[in-house]
């Protein structure tokens, strides 16, 4: 990719994330837009870019074409954002009545941290239900419209209904390393299981539970760490995380949150996608605890990749070389597409790496035999 078109692409994702003008001198000798929109659309933040490249003045816009692309994306963007907020509205107003008060984890509860919610791209549902799994599975699967239910692993229950994608979590994640999950199913459980630590947010004209803080600033990077380990990041995931770290600075607990990074060994991750956060998408520095600038090297060759792969890795051509759908093909072409971004990221991540690839082939030895 070409330099200058990055460094254009990231003035105006910094412009769309905090609200800014974009300095119009990078854009004075031209932009090559159609490179700008791709890149935007692989990391999943159009509507972010849109807003950034709306604040240029007149002459150094983007052309009418690329505009109206634009603006047919985010219209989209808005909609898709209203209908999932119907859905889950719809799910936790059925769960409710029944007595299940479930927590809705990331998504629209992370994008009411950004200054236009409905211009964050959105995604699934993932709505954590916990002891309450089993039932709160029957229940939505009662519900007319369903499709295509299924129990993909241990961890949760995906479907789909009315065009939106559901998963209902019985953990909020799952390591291979069973040491590891012990330490993160008991931090989980801590900050979770206390219903009076919850926050709330009105999301369709309904009342939606979502985590502490102390438990999203973890997770978030929890997550982040898994699909860079599993499969790829976006950028989207990371202004995310941006956006919470910014608007929920004076509620972190920095003592707390240390113990909890190293005690779920990521500290040294938190510290590599720390220096991206800070240096390509324009976090103040004082918000990002534990910011390290000896983070430079490895932190450009995680950006690289993501830059390259895009959101959750759906443009790495290891991921999209093969469609067979059969149980042994798709465990083979995951174990594949793993070993991949395992071997990619060794040299950037050894520690990590070395403490997840055994225990993953391992689990995956497992559940070959098992059929699960």
């Amino acid at each position: 990719m070409d330099r200058n078109t990055i460094e254009q692409f990231f003035e105006l994702i910094r412009s769309g994330l905090w609200e800014r003008p974009a300095d119009p001198e990078m854009f004075r000798d031209g932009a090559d837009w159609k490179a700008l929109l791709r890149i935007a659309s692989m990391q999943s933040l159009n509507g972010i870019f849109a807003d950034g490249a709306d604040t240029l003045p007149s002459g150094l816009t983007p052309s009418p074409d690329i505009a109206r692309q634009l603006f047919v994306t985010l219209e989209g963007t808005r909609r898709a954002n209203l209908r999932l907020e119907s859905v889950l509205a719809e799910l936790v107003t059925l769960l409710r009545s029944h007595g299940i008060e479930g927590i809705l984890l990331k998504g629209q509860g992370l994008a009411r941290d950004y200054p236009e919610p409905h211009h964050r791209m959105c995604g699934d549902i993932d709505f954590y239900t916990g002891s309450d799994y089993e039932r709160s599975v029957s229940l939505i699967l009662g519900m007319d419209g369903c499709e295509n239910g299924e129990e993909d692993c241990e961890k949760h229950f995906h479907l789909t209904y009315k065009g939106c994608t559901i998963e209902i979590h019985r953990h909020v994640a799952v390591s291979p390393d069973p040491f590891r999950n012990r330490r993160l199913q008991r931090w989980a459980g801590s900050l979770l299981g206390n219903p009076s630590a919850l926050r709330g947010i009105e999301i369709g004209g309904v009342r939606v539970n979502l985590p502490p803080v102390a438990f999203d600033s973890v997770f978030i990077l929890l997550h982040l760490s898994e699909h860079l380990l599993w499969g790829g990041i976006g950028l989207r995931q990371l202004c995310d995380w941006c956006r919470h770290l910014h608007v929920h600075r004076a509620e972190i607990d920095h003592a707390r949150l240390e113990r909890d990074l190293r005690m779920l060994g990521l500290m040294n991750t938190w510290r590599i996608l720390g220096w991206i956060a800070v240096n390509r998408l324009g976090l103040p520095v004082e918000e990002m605890p534990f910011y390290s600038p000896e983070s430079r090297k490895k932190a450009l060759g995680c950006l690289q990749i993501i830059l390259r792969q895009g959101n959750f890795g759906h443009y790495d051509p290891v991921r999209r070389a093969s469609a067979d759908s059969g149980f042994l093909q798709r465990k083979a072409r995951n174990g594949m597409k793993v070993v991949h971004q395992q071997s990619e990221l060794f040299r950037l991540l050894p520690r990590e790496v070395l403490s997840y690839l055994p225990w993953y082939l391992a689990d995956g030895v497992r559940r070959i035999f098992t059929g699960k």
